[in-house]
């Protein structure tokens, strides 16, 4: 997962992808890991929208969150942004998280 902690708005979700397989791996820029399913975004749209802060909003913070998840986590129908990142992290055994900042 992807997120923005200092969206204007709130909590902006950027990217959310389940189901990637545990162990070493990688994939090719813009490519989805293998067997990995693309949630939508805080937009509303599955896929991946790039951090843009508004100008003059200051430093915001992209946090990039690799939870351990159930196999059998179900999440509740057309979760999506902010609810879905919401039960995600509720639901992780653990986490590995880095943070990132940018300021325009």
């Amino acid at each position: 997962m992807v997120d923005d902690t200092d969206a204007p708005g709130g909590l902006f979700v950027h990217w959310i992808v389940t189901g990637i397989a545990p162990g070493a791996g990688s994939t090719g820029d813009g490519q989805t890991p293998p067997n990995g399913h693309v949630l939508p975004n805080s937009t509303g749209n599955a896929g991946y929208f790039a951090p843009c802060p508004p100008v003059g909003s200051g430093i915001h913070h992209y946090r990039f969150t690799l939870y351990e998840l159930p196999t059998t986590l179900q999440l509740p129908a057309g979760s999506a942004g902010v609810p879905a990142a919401q039960a995600i992290a509720q639901a992780a055994a653990s986490q590995a998280q880095l943070t990132g900042t940018f300021l325009r």
